[in-house]
């Protein structure tokens, strides 16, 4: 059916997110489920010779359909009844923290919320924005804290084209963001042990000291910041320039994100000896 089966899944996974955002009602999602369950029985009772490989469509299309419905239900519902009052947070780092004149932003993983009358359990991740920070406070990945403040929730794009800050949030499973100041956490003596992202954090430090080895301090910059997601070494005037041409996302997710991500987990489902649609159908869930 095609010779780039990576290609044909991710673009049956991209109209899944597609069509969940223009088509909301359970009874029509229910009526396409069904048509496309029906046409892949006949394929097969036919023995088309794609059969298998309509079948990896039809699977990644309802997983990127599902995949964006639930980060607009289910990700953000145990928040609705928390939003703009004071509450503590008890949680753990889940991202690296990088200290940039005082600043610094982090994926919080929101084990518990208490609020003045009751305690919840949560078990979502939030954005944290944080001022006043002392380079030494041993914010690092897994690492225990409690926090003070209020949360809020993500708002959409307001002009046409901009920025839309809710979906770059939901794309990473983020709920909600808390901005806050360093005398509204406390750092705790335990860890979480995080041996994957750690990974995936000792990789990424090791492309950052490459590119600072061997290109100028502004390309070295834009490279990891497109590749690596990683802004901290960009200076005001090159943000401004991304934000003002309307670019910013690319800072964000690029393609070459994606890249790095998929190239090895389709090698690796190669190496298992899976041939080239099952590897690819069961790499773009694991990536995404």
């Amino acid at each position: 059916m095609s010779k780039r089966p990576a290609l044909l899944l991710t673009m049956a996974f991209c109209t899944g997110i597609i069509a969940a955002f223009f088509i909301r009602q359970v009874f029509f999602f229910m009526l396409i489920f069904l048509i496309m369950i029906l046409f892949c029985v006949f394929c097969f009772l036919k023995k088309l010779p794609w059969k298998t490989s309509f079948l990896a469509v039809v699977v990644l299309f309802f997983y990127g359909y599902i995949n964006y419905a639930f980060q607009y239900t289910r990700l953000v519902s145990p928040f609705q009844e928390f939003y703009d009052i004071p509450v503590a947070m008890s949680g753990y780092v889940l991202s690296p923290c990088h200290e940039n004149n005082g600043k610094a932003a982090f994926n919080y993983y929101v084990e518990i919320i208490k609020t003045q009358d009751s305690e919840y359990n949560i078990n979502r991740v939030v954005r944290v924005n944080l001022y006043n920070l002392d380079s030494g406070d041993g914010l690092k990945t897994g690492k225990y804290i409690d926090i003070k403040g209020q949360l809020r929730k993500a708002q959409a794009s307001r002009n046409p084209g901009g920025f839309n800050h809710q979906n770059y949030l939901l794309s990473s499973k983020v709920a909600a963001y808390i901005s806050v100041g360093s005398d509204s956490i406390t750092v705790k003596d335990q860890e979480k042990k995080l041996p994957l992202l750690n990974l995936g954090e000792s990789i990424q430090e090791s492309i950052l000291n490459s590119l600072n080895k061997n290109l100028t301090y502004e390309k070295s910059a834009l490279i990891a910041a497109m590749l690596t997601g990683y802004r901290e070494n960009l200076t005001k005037p090159m943000e401004d320039a991304f934000s003002a041409s309307g670019l910013i996302h690319i800072m964000a997710v690029s393609g070459a994100n994606i890249a790095f991500l998929l190239m090895p987990v389709l090698w690796l489902f190669r190496m298992l000896g899976f041939n080239r649609w099952v590897g690819a159908a069961a790499a773009i869930p694991l990536v995404f």
